[in-house]
């Protein structure tokens, strides 16, 4: 009996185990203790009936507490196999779990945690968490013990990792107060959740942005170079210096110029140039030569690069490097610029005090700036060759076989050639009548009246976009007779991106028109014919499929001819019947 009761109040200090993972207090029942006290006391009063007053040693009393007993056994065992299956989940959940005490020591962990620092388990467990602390956020880890303290909530702090193998992890730590099941010792438990690819993805970001961010400034220098190529007020120095200053800029060099070709004495001459003083200034073409040769740029080998003038191997005399130290000069890069006709027309240089090398988004960058520059020095020679051709132009708008003319910005018409002045039958140049268009009277496709503000041309200088079924019309001459079109215009902007004006295009489709009416009344016709006739007709195609077939037709198979329409030969009488049709189809 006193043994009994000895397990009975052993088994009762026992404390279920408790687990970490959930963070809460799970104690022994009190009634499993007083059980195994009554179930030894029946054991006892079974053995001798007076030793248990009102027991008379029956038998019910023994079967209650042996049924009582089991019951709380299978709830204790239960339990322990539901706190062992979430200890389980606690060690091998994919985020790292630490346990740590309010001094910082680490008092239980999971795999991912011994995995994320390179250390086992049982070597973390006592350790300060601040070793594995990066130096400088061993502050902030130590802020973070205080506000773990001072809180009853979720602390949250990011700082970085060192691992065994010294590799820096970026992390948060999300520490949740808990309490000891033996006393009323708090520890935190705390998930640590790796920042590391967050941290990577917003470097990435950062840079991405930087490099975006030069590029927008690149590209506005560019943008700047091609308005000022293309404005009328602009002289060649300014266009070049402008080049000049952009693609220093880009490529950050300490000096630049520009040489361009003379057409009569095939000669290169500097047209610009940045700081070089005036004395260097009447030697410069003479360090141009001797660091870019003419012969090593050509329309395929655009580009030299000397990263650094003292090892290069161009340069044999020591009185040649001398010059170039002289100057001020390290390293170059010269890109020649080259026309529509692969012929060097000009040679950017820009020079660096000291060895440079360009990386491939400058390079990339410096081809668009020389292919404008190019571009600019060409148009600048084609001028003179434009104004002797206007006339040879002015023949060919005259002759090409359409219909053209141009209004201003109010719609009055300035030019036009001689298909339209014969499709009009009267000369509208510069008549605010006729504003718009030439044409007496204008009608859409289904013979609507229009007014001039609602024409094609109207709308297009309002800044409209037209349909394509809104670029039909109808026009009426003078004399009466009328003429279907299709018009193509399209709006003239100037630099800013206002409508100055516009040009249209008209294509004379009355033939087409009267051919497709005719047409479609013949098709008429014959479904009519088709569908009255009291005989059975059809029509395939090459593959064999029906195109049509008539009412009689359609009623014998009993379909109808929409239905049939599309449909294979052999779908729709069987291949038996096909086979026997077939010869006389081929």
């Amino acid at each position: 009996m006193q043994a009994r009761e000895k397990r009975s109040r052993r088994g009762r200090s026992r404390p279920i185990k408790k687990s970490i993972g959930l963070g809460r207090k799970v104690k022994a029942s009190p009634d499993l203790g007083s059980y195994e006290l009554s179930k030894a006391g029946m054991k006892s009063g079974h053995d001798g009936a007076d030793s248990l007053p009102g027991s008379n040693g029956a038998g019910p009393d023994v079967g209650d507490g042996g049924q009582r007993n089991g019951e709380m056994v299978t709830l204790r065992t239960d339990l322990e196999i539901a706190i062992q299956r979430y200890s389980d989940l606690y060690d091998s959940a994919p985020i790292p779990y630490v346990t740590f005490s309010q001094i910082g020591r680490i008092e239980q962990t999971n795999l991912a945690t011994a995995s994320l620092l390179g250390l086992s388990r049982n070597l973390l467990i006592g350790c300060p968490m601040s070793i594995f602390i990066d130096r400088e956020d061993t502050q902030t880890f130590l802020r973070h013990l205080l506000r773990c303290r001072r809180s009853h909530t979720q602390v949250e702090t990011e700082l970085r990792i060192r691992t065994r193998t010294h590799n820096t992890v970026y992390v948060i730590l999300c520490s949740t107060p808990i309490s000891s099941l033996s006393s009323d010792v708090i520890f935190y438990q705390t998930a640590i959740v790796d920042l590391t690819e967050h941290y990577r993805a917003e470097q990435i970001l950062r840079e991405s942005e930087a490099r975006t961010a030069a590029d927008l400034r690149d590209m506005t220098r560019l943008h700047a170079v091609g308005t000022c190529c293309v404005s009328p007020i602009s002289t060649e120095k300014d266009v070049l210096k402008k080049i000049l200053d952009a693609g220093m800029a880009i490529t950050r060099a300490d000096k630049g110029s520009i040489q361009v070709l003379d057409f009569e004495t095939n000669v290169f001459n500097v047209a610009v140039q940045r700081g070089f003083s005036r004395d260097m200034e009447g030697r410069l073409a003479s360090i141009t030569e001797m660091l870019v040769p003419r012969k090593r740029l050509t329309a395929k080998a655009r580009r030299v690069i000397i990263e650094d003038v003292a090892s290069s191997k161009h340069f044999a005399s020591q009185r040649s490097k001398k010059v170039l130290f002289q100057a001020g000069i390290r390293a170059v890069e010269a890109i020649a610029l080259v026309n529509s006709a692969d012929k060097v027309i000009g040679v950017v240089s820009v020079y660096f005090a000291a060895p440079h090398c360009s990386i491939d988004r400058e390079l990339r960058l410096v081809d668009l700036l020389a292919h404008q520059a190019a571009g600019y020095l060409e148009r600048r020679e084609s001028v003179k060759a434009l104004q002797k051709s206007e006339y040879r132009y002015r023949t060919l708008f005259d002759l090409v076989p359409a219909m053209v003319y141009t209004c201003d910005a109010q719609g009055v018409i300035i030019e036009y050639n001689q298909h339209a002045l014969s499709l009009w039958g009267h000369a509208p140049r510069n008549d605010p009548t006729y504003r718009y268009c030439g044409s007496w009277k204008v009608f859409d496709s289904d013979g609507r009246p229009m007014t001039r503000n609602e024409c094609p041309m109207a709308r297009v200088l309002r800044g409209e976009k037209l349909l394509p079924v809104e670029c039909e019309i109808v026009i009426e001459r003078e004399d009466g007779g009328r003429r279907n079109l299709i018009v193509s215009p399209t709006a003239l902007k100037n630099l800013s991106g206002k409508i100055v004006g516009a040009i249209n295009c008209l294509y004379d489709i009355t033939e087409r028109k009267q051919a497709e009416t005719e047409l479609a009344e013949k098709k008429n016709e014959l479904d009519l014919v088709l569908g009255e006739t009291p005989f059975m007709l059809t029509r395939c195609s090459r593959d064999l499929c029906y195109r049509y077939a008539s009412a009689e037709y359609a009623r014998f198979l009993g379909r109808t001819s929409e239905k049939l329409a599309g449909k294979p030969i052999v779908a729709v009488l069987g291949k038996k019947v096909f086979s026997v049709i077939q010869p006389f189809i081929k």
